[in-house]
């Protein structure tokens, strides 16, 4: 029987000097476990604020769907850094913050005296993370970078995991952004664990670009033995990474490792005895030896029956199998939605949406509370009440440019 507990970062503050998407959902993160996290833009807001209406998505305030999945659960402060008023602020709310999470690149950091440097004696327990396109050191440190260039062009993904003799694959929107979030998320949790052994902060970065480099390391690794990318049609190996285009027009991808345990009851499940019969492909060797006329043979066999089928087949003999599924089709699928991964929403507006959801789940936590993006500038006085300010303050500084 499950047990309820309090969410596991309630307490923990956040100040999150965050943009766009990484660095945001890291943050994102924290707050769906209870953190406080308090949103800190210029007055101009986070640009993915509008972004949505390139992907033909709302922008209104009461439905912002692309700007609520990275900014969910939080509250917003605007403060104007560019001023002493307005970055003593930003201090005093450090003063009793956890986490500083920002994707601010390191010489603006400076010029605005935010910087780790600047900082860490004034609040040494304070965790400062920062989120950046290439790391801090080297000479790319200080060029901008988002996934599309940092993640996925810097590091191979977007050349080589094509077809040889393709267009670079277009990248799925948001893949390395999101995995960033997440392994900046969880170096955001091991910080809080040693400071709860050592009592000291920390300064930890996570870059894109290294990010890029540990999802396709293993594919880097092999090439200095000969394993190169990209690969032509007939150069993939035959029954694992790979896909097969089915009667009805859709493609399966199946895969396949221990190749002389289930290859024969691949050929049995789709009617073709006679495949696993062949002495050409006995083994696992001998399949990828003679990989072109093993795929060659298997791509007439997939023509013969609908993708559904070919599924329902396969699954059936025990063989890990999927159709290729399309990005349209989440916000139905049974699977996810029953995991929560996908949740279905209501926005201020009264529209139904669905939104995707933390994949972290806990049996004792529980399903997690959703709320949408904050407005710009909508908990500013609770959040300078909070801090000592008066109404009569909080509103001069509204008037003089301070705060929004």
């Amino acid at each position: 029987m499950s047990v309820s507990i309090r969410q596991p970062f309630e307490g923990l503050k956040v100040i999150d000097l965050t943009t766009y998407l990484a660095a945001p959902l890291s943050a994102r993160l924290m707050a769906d476990f209870g953190a406080d996290v308090i949103k800190i833009e210029s007055f101009k807001g986070d640009p993915y604020r509008t972004y949505g209406a390139a992907m033909k998505c709302p922008v209104k305030d009461d439905q912002n769907p692309v700007f609520d999945a990275y900014n969910s659960n939080k509250r917003s402060c605007p403060i104007n850094l560019k001023t002493e008023e307005g970055k003593e602020i930003l201090f005093k709310l450090l003063e009793t913050a956890d986490v500083f999470v920002t994707n601010n690149r390191d010489k603006s950091l400076k010029k605005m005296g935010i910087d780790y440097g600047s900082i860490k004696e004034r609040f040494p327990r304070l965790v400062y993370v920062t989120v950046s396109g290439y790391g801090l050191e080297g000479p790319e440190k200080d060029f901008p970078g988002f996934d599309s260039i940092a993640f996925y062009a810097r590091t191979g993904l977007l050349c080589d995991t094509v077809v040889k003799g393709n267009m670079p694959a277009y990248p799925a929107s948001a893949g390395g952004d999101n995995t960033t979030g997440v392994i900046a998320y969880a170096a955001i949790v091991t910080a809080l664990l040693a400071r709860e052994r050592t009592g000291q902060g920390d300064h930890i970065d996570v870059s894109l670009f290294g990010n890029g480099i540990w999802m396709s390391g293993l594919l880097a690794i092999c090439s200095k033995y000969g394993e190169l990318y990209p690969k032509g049609r007939y150069e993939l190996k035959p029954v694992n990474n790979n896909v097969y285009q089915c009667k009805d027009g859709e493609w399966v991808a199946f895969t396949i490792l221990e190749f002389e345990r289930y290859f024969r009851r691949f050929c049995e499940a789709l009617e073709c005895p006679e495949l696993a019969e062949d002495p050409r492909w006995q083994t696992r060797a001998d399949a990828l030896n003679n990989r072109e006329p093993l795929i060659r043979e298997i791509e007439k066999v997939m023509l013969r029956f609908d993708s559904g089928d070919v599924e329902r087949r396969l699954r059936q003999a025990d063989v890990v199998v999927s159709r290729l599924h399309h990005f349209a089709e989440l916000d139905q699928d049974a699977q996810a939605l029953a995991n929560d991964y996908m949740r279905r929403i209501t926005f201020d507006n009264g529209e139904e949406g669905t939104m995707f959801m933390n994949p972290l789940k806990s049996e004792n936590i529980g399903p997690y509370p959703y709320r949408r993006g904050p407005l710009m500038g909508e908990d500013t006085d609770c959040v300078l009440g909070a801090l000592g300010y008066s109404e009569a303050q909080i509103k001069g500084m509204k008037e003089s440019g301070i705060v929004m």
